[in-house]
């Protein structure tokens, strides 16, 4: 369930009623919308409000006015200035990479009430176009692809007459679909204060290139969840119960997972084996590209499932180049050959000269040949 800020100053002519019927109709549709009018008079005054809320949220509306446009160059009322100010900002972490912000227009107001910041990316008129914002909010497109088929085998131009009326006259094979799909889902948190930031947009389109490299790649269905939040993460491993789980990001020198958050969420490797084990169906590997993640990956294979973790320090080309091979072999294996699949993502590391390759390591176990090696 996405929690979405829905940000609006009174003065404005897009605020008012509109917006709060649009929290409400959001909230009565199962997302958990945030508004000022349900905090009028928030403790801590509104400005920290805003900004407590604005990095807590998975999406932040920003319905367009005049006044709100002002106040992403400086000049409007001074909570539209605020609300700006820390919208940008936002957007420059991302490095203009945008999976939050979301204008929203009137039906009657102009396009060039978008700032130029985000005239690139995803609007939508209210309450004109509602389904196809819920479709965003709730990542179920209109449309998706269908499983890809099998190549056909044409005839050669030796083929008699006959054979060529023959093929093209013959139905079109229906298309085959697996019996069940092989689902990842894949985490990036960049808890900026745990250290310099990551390239983690990079190690996710590792994974999917991998994955699309693979001879078996219509078994395998990715998800990507580039802000992983403790509550994101939860949440995420309870609705989609996938088969292969990835985190990307930091790990503390003590063996934690740092979350994103305010402050960031450290999750012990005993907490995440706890997590694991709560689920109603456990996944068939974790994988923890993140340093000093050995004692995460000993603690989820004990209580859950094999685990793949690093035993020190990993640099990003490494996490990227072993994440790439790792899925591509798994994906190209008829019966999940883990094992092979692992060996093969170091060898990969290692021959392009990357360092740290060899402080991966598979976990299983204990007990179990080669528990964690």
């Amino acid at each position: 369930m996405p929690r979405v800020l829905i940000c609006v100053n009174e003065a404005n002519t897009a605020g008012g009623e509109g917006v709060l019927v649009l929290a409400d109709q959001l909230r009565h549709d199962g997302i958990d919308a945030v508004s000022k009018h349900y905090d009028p008079v928030p403790a801590d005054g509104r400005l920290r409000w805003l900004r407590r809320e604005m990095l807590a949220a998975d999406f932040v509306l920003l319905p367009f006015s005049d006044e709100l446009r002002r106040g992403f160059a400086g000049h409007g009322p001074a909570e539209d200035n605020w609300i700006g100010l820390l919208a940008q900002q936002l957007l420059f972490d991302a490095s203009t990479q945008n999976h939050r912000l979301i204008p929203l227009l009137e039906d009657s107001a102009c396009e060039r009430d978008i700032p130029i910041e985000l005239r690139a990316f995803a609007r939508y008129r209210v309450p004109a176009e509602y389904e196809q914002l819920y479709r965003h909010l709730t990542g179920q497109p209109e449309h998706v692809p269908p499983v890809l088929g099998e190549l056909r085998v044409l005839p050669t131009r030796a083929a008699s007459v006959a054979a060529e009326l023959e093929a093209v006259q013959a139905p079109v094979p229906r298309l085959r679909r697996s019996a069940a799909l092989t689902r990842v889902l894949a985490f990036a948190a960049d808890a900026r204060c745990a250290g310099g930031a990551l390239r983690l947009g990079a190690e996710l389109s590792a994974i999917e290139d991998g994955l699309r490299r693979a001879r078996l790649r219509e078994r395998f269905e990715l998800r990507m969840v580039p802000t992983a939040t403790l509550t994101r993460v939860v949440n995420e491993l309870d609705e989609h119960l996938p088969d292969i789980v990835h985190f990307g990001g930091h790990g503390s020198e003590d063996g934690a997972i740092v979350l994103e958050g305010l402050p960031p969420s450290y999750m012990s490797p005993a907490d995440m084996a706890q997590l694991f084990a709560a689920l109603s169906r456990p996944p068939a590997l974790v994988v923890f590209s993140l340093c000093h993640s050995r004692g995460l990956a000993e603690a989820v294979s004990e209580q859950v499932c094999p685990a793949i973790g690093f035993d020190g320090a990993v640099a990003d080309a490494t996490a990227q180049a072993f994440a790439a091979t790792l899925y591509e072999r798994l994906a190209s294996y008829e019966q999940l050959d883990l094992r092979r699949a692992f060996s093969l993502a170091q060898v990969a590391a290692r021959e392009g000269g990357l360092p740290g390759a060899e402080l991966a390591r598979l976990c299983t176990r204990s007990g179990a040949p080669g528990a964690c090696r």
